[in-house]
């Protein structure tokens, strides 16, 4: 079975955390914490790319919802001219280094 593709930075973030001693209910915490801000903004992202006329278009066009991400998928890269995949990656990489960076600045602060 393959292992999930963790996103480099956050698993930079999860390794320095452990490793300092954090439980696992924070590194639990903290994961759950940066999948919803990346989550919600890829959200915004994805209806500022899309226009009314394209959701509804998707949401008569899609028979489920499976065929309705393809859809989604492929409309945000017309009208985006980028990947969704790759955009969600770079916008979880952005807050994950955002975590990282505080979560270095204070262990700075504490040392």
């Amino acid at each position: 079975m393959d292992k999930p593709n963790v996103n480099p930075t956050l698993k930079t973030l999860l390794s320095e955390m452990k490793a300092d001693g954090a439980e696992t209910e924070k590194l639990v915490e903290v994961t759950e914490q940066i999948s919803k801000a990346t989550a919600a903004k890829f959200y915004v992202e994805m209806m500022a790319a899309l226009t009314k006329e394209d959701i509804a278009e998707i949401n008569e066009k899609a028979k489920d919802q499976k065929q309705a991400n393809v859809l989604i998928k492929e409309r945000f890269l017309q009208r985006a001219e980028k990947d969704a995949e790759s955009v969600k990656d770079q916008i979880m990489t952005d807050i994950a280094k955002g975590y990282l960076d505080s979560y270095r600045e204070q262990k700075k602060k504490n040392f």
